[in-house]
């Protein structure tokens, strides 16, 4: 199979026509993920796509290394991809334009889960087939209750010690987790927001 990550959701909801797009996460310039969503909304500010059950994607084989053997460093790419679905619950990935991070709301019975979860990546970039992102390993748990957590803070050491990051990357990481870890405090947008 050829990484292409170039794929499209298939209309699930009777005839309705509903924009597809995928998301990608980049590293090097390589494809490492794909998958196919739909888009919710989107205005100047913000996009919200619609991950449901199932839907289809592309996952980076290779040799993957790290505490908990997930992490996947370009060098240990290998030149194909394997089909993977979308799995647990629905989510809407929502991205405000220029932050440095997503904010995931599971949905569940078509209600929308108390939390959420923020993945530390690049701003997303526009292209033909959807968005093109990087992700930066580090990410911020909002429990139900409202317990905010890091999550792969080891990995996120491990990686600057195998020289994935730079002490500097590995810094501005970490402060875009304190920043997005404020966010939350706050109950910035979207925690708040129910599509």
């Amino acid at each position: 199979m050829v990484c292409t990550g170039d794929m499209a959701a298939e209309d699930v909801e009777g005839g309705r026509q509903r924009r597809s797009a995928t998301v990608r996460s980049i590293i090097g310039g390589q494809l490492r993920f794909a998958l196919a969503t739909y888009e919710v909304e989107r205005t100047d500010q913000h996009v919200v796509l619609h991950a449901p059950v199932g839907a289809p994607g592309q996952d980076r084989d290779g040799s993957r290394d790290g505490p908990r053997a997930t992490f996947l460093r370009l060098e240990n790419f290998a030149d194909t991809c394997s089909p993977t679905v979308w799995a647990g619950a629905d989510c809407l990935f929502v991205h405000r334009f220029g932050d440095p991070w997503s904010t995931w709301r599971w949905v569940e019975g078509g209600v929308i889960r108390p939390g959420a979860y923020i993945n530390l990546q690049e701003p997303w970039a526009a292209t033909s087939i959807g968005w093109d992102t990087t992700d930066l390993t580090l990410d911020v748990v909002v429990d139900g209750d409202g317990a905010i957590t890091f999550k792969d803070e080891d990995e996120l050491d491990w990686a600057q010690l195998q020289g994935v990051y730079s002490a500097g990357e590995a810094a501005r990481i970490r402060e875009i987790g304190r920043r997005a870890q404020e966010h939350a405090e706050g109950r910035g947008w979207p925690l708040e927001v129910d599509w």
